[in-house]
């Protein structure tokens, strides 16, 4: 997944902060949401995301992280931001 180079994360202690540049938005993200965003930036597949998802945070299964991360990503895809 490529993300749209409109957004920008700062991070504040354990919440991090997607800010929409182009629309002034503001989306908040939880440690696993950061943890994800990041593999994202650095080009990892969903797949990949997945299973560092269920051994950063010890999920106790893959199929519970991996309906996490897919319900994560299909919200960002609400507000656009992965690049087509």
């Amino acid at each position: 997944m490529q993300i749209n180079s409109q957004f920008v994360l700062r991070e504040e202690g354990d919440e991090g902060f997607l800010f929409d540049v182009e629309r002034g938005r503001i989306l908040i993200l939880n440690e696993t949401g950061i943890f994800a965003w990041k593999l994202c930036q650095q080009g990892y597949a969903e797949k990949e995301i997945v299973d560092r998802v269920a051994e950063e945070f010890e999920v106790s299964s893959a199929a519970d992280a991996g309906k996490d991360v897919r319900i994560f990503f299909e919200r960002l895809k609400m507000y656009n931001c992965f690049s087509a």
